[in-house]
C-alpha cells in the first residue's frame, strides 16, 4: 500500500469521508475514501501500488465471458446482456462521431479491454488503436486483429500530434495518475483533435443520497472520483477546451 498526495493540486490535507470494503472480497481490508481539502478531489488513500493493483481485477470484471453457460436460463441471460451491451456501444460510438463531426481519422481507446468499441470505430472507417494493461489486450489483438498495445498510456511512447480522437470510457477513475494521463493525451492529440471522457460524476444525486452505497464506489479499482467541475478545471489547466458536458 502507498500514501499519495492529491493528484491535481499535490496537497496532502484531506478529510475522511467513509470507509469502504472491496466488493469482490479479494481483501477484507477497508479503504479510506478521502476528499482533498484544497481542490475537492475525492480519492482512495492509502491505495495498492501499481504492482499490487492487478490482483484486484478478477477475470469476471470485464464483459468477456469466463464462466461456462451450463443452463438454458444462463444462456438466455448472456444473450440479453450481449444485446444490451451491443446496443449501448453503438449508441456511444455514434454519439461520439456525430458530436465531433469527423467521419475518418485515427482513434485511440484507452483501456480498450477486449476491443469491441475499437472494432466498431474501425467498421465506421476509422484507423483504430488501443491500450490496455490486462490480458484483454491479447484478446483484442487475436480476436479482432486490432492494433493494441499491452501497456499503460504513459509507457506506450506514442507519437506527438497523432490522433484525431482519444476515448476514455470509464477508465480515468481507474488510473493511478490521471493528471499525467491528461497531459499525455494533449501531447499525442492533433491540435484539432477531441478527447472524450466518460466517468461517474460525484456531483450527482446518487452520491449525495447514497454515499458509499452508490454502486460506482468501488475501491481499489476506482481510485478517483471526479465532479464535472473539478475535472473541467483540470482539463482547462492542461490546455484543453471543454466544449460539452453531458
Amino acid at each position: 500500500m502507498e500514501y499519495v498526495n492529491c493528484n491535481f493540486c499535490q496537497n496532502n490535507n484531506t478529510k475522511l469521508l467513509f470507509l469502504q470494503k472491496d466488493k469482490f472480497k479479494i481483501t477484507n481490508d477497508e479503504f479510506n475514501i478521502v476528499r482533498c481539502q484544497n481542490c475537492g478531489l475525492i480519492y482512495v488513500n492509502p491505495r495498492p501500488t501499481q504492482e499490487e493493483i492487478i490482483k484486484f481485477y478478477p477475470d469476471t470484471y470485464s464483459w468477456k465471458e469466463t464462466l461456462v453457460a451450463n443452463s438454458f436460463f444462463i444462456k438466455i441471460i448472456r444473450k440479453l446482456e450481449k444485446f444490451y451491451r451491443d446496443h449501448l456501444l453503438r449508441y456511444e460510438v455514434n454519439k461520439t462521431i456525430k458530436s465531433i463531426r469527423k467521419k475518418k481519422g485515427k482513434v485511440l481507446d484507452l483501456g480498450c479491454g477486449a476491443g469491441d468499441r475499437l472494432n466498431l470505430f474501425r467498421k465506421y472507417g476509422f484507423d483504430s488503436y488501443g491500450t490496455d494493461i490486462t490480458d484483454m489486450a491479447d484478446y483484442a489483438k487475436d480476436f479482432f486483429g486490432l492494433n493494441v498495445i499491452k501497456k499503460d498510456l504513459l509507457e506506450a511512447n506514442l507519437p506527438d500530434d497523432f490522433f484525431d480522437i482519444i476515448t476514455m470510457q470509464n477508465v480515468i477513475e481507474h488510473v493511478s495518475n490521471p493528471q499525467n494521463i491528461i497531459k499525455e493525451c494533449y501531447r499525442i492529440l492533433k491540435k484539432n483533435g477531441f478527447l472524450v471522457i466518460q466517468t461517474p460524476n460525484i456531483n450527482c444525486l446518487q452520491f449525495k443520497f447514497l454515499k458509499n452505497k452508490w454502486t460506482v464506489i468501488d475501491p481499489p479499482r476506482h481510485l478517483y472520483y471526479f465532479s464535472d467541475l473539478i475535472l473541467k478545471k483540470e482539463l482547462e489547466k492542461n490546455k484543453f477546451k471543454v466544449t460539452n458536458i453531458d
